[in-house]
């Protein structure tokens, strides 16, 4: 569980994002980030956690809009009944990621973030500004290598993915906007099995701090083996839950599916 501090490290990491596996994208290559699946859309649905009837909490929908050079993208998560807990937005140029951006409707603060270099590559300056009950903070930080928002972190293991795999062990910056700042993580197979009639290979992503792994539970993605295709999130979500009148972090589990945009 999520503690103090800790509690907003996945704040925003919720439903993901991944490309189906292709042999045709080389380990390594960050072109494959950001894939904008002009004519479908992500959809998803969070559930509660750790019980035998899992309860709906909210939907989840990303779409994806190409203007020349940039990828606009809108991340909406939902409650039942329609209404909007949180939004997320981000816009890619030539693939890499220029900007992101959180509205946190729920508790009514917002935040943003730019980048100026390559993400993906570790190089650049990253800057960060969060607004929460009237208050508004700022940071800058140089980027330290493979730097990640919920929606690329799959394509970057998509580029990855022979890596791991084959076992290897990948280290990644998380952007983390309000915190103000990146939070390191790693990420690596941890076993495959039979589920529903389908292989499936379990990716599981650990805090890098041994301090915050005191705090934070690992975070699985499922994935079809053979499609490449994310199946099941199971961590920390966007949206918040309310728990004795006041807004806590919310670890749930996410299914994820791809379909053709209407």
């Amino acid at each position: 569980m999520f503690k103090n501090a800790a509690s907003v490290i996945l704040l925003s990491l919720g439903a993901l994002l991944l490309q189906p596996a292709s042999a045709a994208q080389p380990a390594g290559d960050a072109s494959a980030a950001a894939g904008d699946h002009a004519n479908e859309v992500l959809v998803g649905r969070v559930y509660s956690q750790g019980s035998k009837q899992p309860q709906l909490l909210y939907n989840f929908r990303r779409t994806a809009t190409r203007n020349g050079e940039e990828l606009d993208i809108t991340r909406t998560y939902t409650y039942p009944d329609g209404r909007v807990a949180a939004v997320e937005t981000a816009t890619y140029r030539n693939g890499d990621l220029v900007s992101y951006q959180l509205n946190e409707k729920q508790i009514g603060a917002h935040g943003s973030l730019k980048i100026d270099g390559d993400a993906f590559a570790g190089q650049g300056t990253v800057k960060f500004s969060y607004t929460n009950g009237g208050n508004t903070k700022t940071s800058t930080e140089n980027l330290s290598g493979p730097t990640v928002i919920n929606d690329d972190i799959t394509d970057y293991m998509q580029a990855h993915w022979s890596d791991l795999m084959a076992g290897q062990t990948l280290n990644v910056r998380y952007l983390v906007i309000p915190r103000l700042e990146t939070v390191g993580f790693s990420l690596t197979k941890s076993g495959e099995d039979n589920w529903n009639g389908r292989q499936v290979v379990h990716i599981k992503m650990d805090p890098s701090s041994f301090f915050i792994g005191l705090l934070v539970d690992p975070v699985y993605f499922t994935f079809d083996k053979n499609t490449g295709e994310i199946i099941q999130y199971t961590g920390r979500t966007t949206p918040k839950i309310k728990k004795n009148g006041e807004w806590q972090p919310l670890d749930a589990v996410t299914a994820l599916e791809w379909k053709p945009a209407r």
